[in-house]
């Protein structure tokens, strides 16, 4: 092969990659430009084509790399900071998704794409009247795009202006009858501002409209389960199950109604079921009568005479850092919260009363804990899993001696280990409990039989324990 040839393969591989990104193969690109990455000097485009093609393949941490290395080497920065911006945005990194969306608009100040983005950015910042601002000029600029309307509504939505979100999803119903999405939403709008009667008749016309889908399904399930129709509601959560066989939120509750005893929630489940709640979950839970943070917070200071004066403290699914605020003022250091749910870690941020703050499953970060802790807490955690065996035994290794794990669970059958309820959660049996606390080394152990809070009107019976070396 003569060296001009030689010279030409990157060349003509590089333009086969395109061309292939641009067909939507991006599969095949990819292997492309596994061996274009290799050369000592890959062809000019290079990182900027990789950063699309992994943004296609949903590989968001490859796609933010690849158009960071991209606007570095002084490749056009709009389309890369917009790319940049979503791949942050997907791994919850808000401030650098809402940083390249604000560039990206002060670049292109008349584009609507751009603005459609930052507002996006900040709806997911919980930042509402900055993006009802922005999707609100939108709007008046296409009042007759869908799009420009749905954005505004999901605005208003997310900042609980049921209102406004009501008139404007239905224009956009009318806009776009045959969208299933948008029926569920618009009945999900309703049951969100407390009227589950309208949420039930507006998704069981979406179904009577032939737009079977597992939105207007799970929608429809849980303004049915709202009104303690529970039967009903399972139906629709096993439909919903079905025709979204990925989703881990609507498997785990099709698993609850069809009585699968399955050992925990999947973290996906549990992450996207919190921060659905995160906005207001300090309100909601205080309107049912939440009791686990001060009940916490008693325990705490009768323990806190006779504890080790070194030692961290952990506040296992911290969620908005309840047990934070009922914790302060006393001697101890600033806790540690670790949740799977962003929404909740923010809420946690707001309050500053935490040393740090991880986003991990409980088990996975309790495996990767190389220090011995003085206190450990799991307020309401626990009724998201089923076989506690290897969380508990994890536990007794890392709480140091004289220290304690004080946590919380819904009360079952004294002799059953665990059982997975209609409502998606787990109870556990007083007796299996005690035994499994005293095999991880829980010498001295005292469970309180408490409500926790209020479903539905009905008090949830609990578990209060303290459990020491």
């Amino acid at each position: 092969m003569s060296a001009a040839l030689a010279e030409d393969v990157p060349t003509r591989l590089f333009q086969r990659a395109v061309a292939l990104e641009q067909a939507g193969r991006g599969g095949e690109s990819c292997a492309i430009l596994e061996r274009l990455r290799s050369l000592p000097a890959p062809p000019a485009g290079f990182h900027a084509l990789e950063a699309r093609v992994m943004a296609r393949m949903g590989r968001h941490q490859q796609a933010e790399e690849a158009a960071s290395a991209a606007l570095e080497q002084g490749a056009e920065a709009a389309p890369l900071l917009a790319l940049r911006a979503q791949a942050r945005l997907a791994q919850g990194n808000l401030t650098g998704g809402l940083d390249d969306a604000a560039q990206l608009v002060m670049a292109q100040p008349g584009d609507g794409p751009a603005q459609a983005l930052l507002g996006d950015a900040l709806l997911r910042a919980e930042r509402f009247d900055e993006a009802i601002f922005l999707h609100g000029r939108l709007f008046q600029q296409a009042p007759e795009d869908p799009n420009a309307i749905l954005r505004l509504a999901r605005s208003f939505l997310r900042a609980g202006r049921h209102a406004p979100a009501e008139e404007l999803l239905a224009l956009a119903e009318q806009r776009l009858p045959n969208v299933a999405s948008v029926a569920a939403l618009r009945a999900q709008n309703q049951l969100l501002a407390g009227n589950a009667a309208r949420a039930e008749a507006l998704a069981e016309a979406a179904l009577a409209r032939g737009q079977v889908d597992a939105s207007v399904h799970s929608v429809l399930a849980h303004a049915l389960a709202t009104q303690q129709r529970m039967a009903e509601a399972g139906r629709h959560f096993i439909a919903a199950a079905r025709l979204a066989p990925h989703d881990e939120y609507h498997a785990h509750l099709a698993a609850s109604v069809l009585g699968t005893e399955t050992s925990r929630a999947t973290p996906g489940y549990v992450a996207s079921l919190f921060d659905g709640y995160a906005a207001n979950f300090d309100d909601q839970l205080i309107g049912l009568g939440y009791r686990v943070p001060g009940l916490v917070r008693q325990a705490v200071e009768a323990w806190l005479p006779g504890a080790p004066a070194e030692g961290g403290v952990l506040d296992l699914g911290c969620g908005t850092g309840l047990v934070a605020v009922a914790l302060m003022g006393l001697d101890l250091p600033a806790p540690v919260g670790v949740d799977l749910s962003p929404g909740m870690l923010r809420q946690a941020a707001a309050k500053g009363l935490y040393a740090t703050l991880c986003q991990t499953d409980i088990i996975t970060h309790m495996q990767a804990c190389p220090e011995p802790q003085r206190l450990i807490i799991a307020a309401d955690v626990f009724c998201y899993l089923g076989d506690l065996a290897p969380l508990v035994h994890c536990l007794g290794m890392h709480v140091m001696p004289g220290g304690a794990l004080v946590f919380s669970v819904e009360q079952g059958a004294e002799a059953t280990p665990w059982h997975l309820q209609p409502s998606g959660r787990y109870c556990h049996g007083r007796a299996p409990l005690q035994h499994l606390l005293a095999e991880a080394g829980f010498g001295r152990v005292t469970m309180q039989e408490t409500p926790l809070r209020q479903e539905a009107g009905q008090d949830i019976p609990g578990l209060f324990v303290v459990a020491m070396h």
